[in-house]
């Protein structure tokens, strides 16, 4: 009876004074932040797959190109004849020296260039039997400027089925595409009265490059290469459940760093589902340009989104994705080092319940 008599006044006393006993649990701002994805682009992820990244730059260990020219391509006149061939000036006809797909020039530090002709003409083209001598020249032409890098020229005998290798060193060469072997030289006929030559008689050609090394390679992109993959997170369904438009703030943060010689416009997209990414339904799809950098100084992008929560509500998680374009051009020179950043976080103030 004691306590109750005692309970009863201060209860009285509480009510009377006019103090709010809590009837439910109380509600509080929660903050919360998720990295949605990191992703870096090196160069070596986008140079041609023949070409290796290695200390002080790149390196080419062997790329192979095969032509082949028909006697009527060099030779119009060899096949008309009935009898002996006489001498003959073979017209100059080009070879390309192919690169590795994108790889537009170098200038090397080291290399060297092989020019092997197979001849499959029937007779010896350089050699009649009778003491009379012809020649092969090639020249390395850089047709840009006209220029003659290096001359090689093969004057022994060059019987049917032989292969003449000739040699060109590369060292100091600007290698690019205009870069042809350029090959001409005379034939002194042929003593052989029933000689028979056909219009597909004629030269296999082989282009090799060797141990090719350059400090920097011009490359040709493409818009993909610099694209991040798309990228999946689980949200929190503390997060997920309480993302009421009137009750929580919700913030897309990129970070991003370059040190790639040409500006990327990236097309960021943050969704519910990889079906509403760049879409109506997307919480966020938003244009950035990352600027041009360099190795020595990188660029540097720091960007916040606010984004409208009542988009991801309810999702159990989280697509981010990225589209590259590049408006300035696609070409440009790297050494190696060179490296395209991208970090995406979701920072979240959501009611406690």
């Amino acid at each position: 009876m004691r306590a109750t008599r005692f309970l009863l006044p201060l209860l009285a006393v509480l009510v009377g004074s006019g103090c709010d006993i809590p009837t439910s649990v109380p509600v509080w701002d929660t903050e919360w932040e998720l990295l949605l994805a990191r992703d870096s682009v090196p160069v070596r992820d986008v140079v041609p797959p023949e070409v290796e990244l290695v200390d002080g730059g790149f390196r080419v260990a062997s790329f192979v190109t095969r032509d082949s020219v028909r006697l009527e391509d060099v030779c119009e006149l060899c096949t008309c004849f009935d009898g002996p061939i006489p001498e003959l000036t073979l017209d100059p006809r080009d070879y390309r020296i192919d690169l590795p797909a994108r790889l537009l020039e170098a200038p090397l530090s080291r290399g060297t260039a092989t020019l092997e002709l197979t001849n499959g003409l029937g007779f010896d083209l350089l050699d009649d039997g009778f003491g009379n001598r012809g020649f092969v020249r090639a020249d390395l032409v850089d047709l840009r400027t006209g220029d003659t890098l290096v001359t090689r020229v093969y004057g022994e005998p060059f019987p049917d089925g032989a292969t003449v290798t000739l040699t060109f060193p590369l060292d100091g060469v600007l290698l690019s595409r205009s870069v042809v072997a350029r090959v001409t030289g005379v034939t002194p006929g042929s003593q052989c009265d029933d000689l028979a030559l056909d219009p597909t008689d004629g030269l296999d050609v082989r282009v090799e490059l060797l141990d090719i090394e350059a400090p920097s390679a011009r490359i040709l992109l493409r818009e993909a290469d610099l694209a991040p993959p798309v990228r999946r997170a689980a949200l929190p369904e503390a997060i997920a459940t309480r993302l009421r438009p009137e009750a929580s703030d919700l913030v897309v943060a990129l970070v991003a760093s370059s040190t790639l010689g040409l500006p990327v416009d990236l097309e960021l997209s943050v969704a519910g589902s990889t079906d509403d990414l760049y879409g109506a339904a997307a919480a966020l799809t938003t244009p950035v340009r990352i600027a041009s950098g360099g190795v020595d100084d990188p660029t540097a992008l720091q960007r916040e989104y606010v984004v409208d929560p009542a988009l991801l509500r309810d999702r159990d998680s989280i697509v981010v994705a990225g589209r590259t374009t590049l408006s300035q051009g696609r070409t440009v020179t790297v050494r190696g080092p060179e490296l395209l950043t991208y970090e995406v976080r979701l920072r979240a103030r959501v009611p406690s319940r």
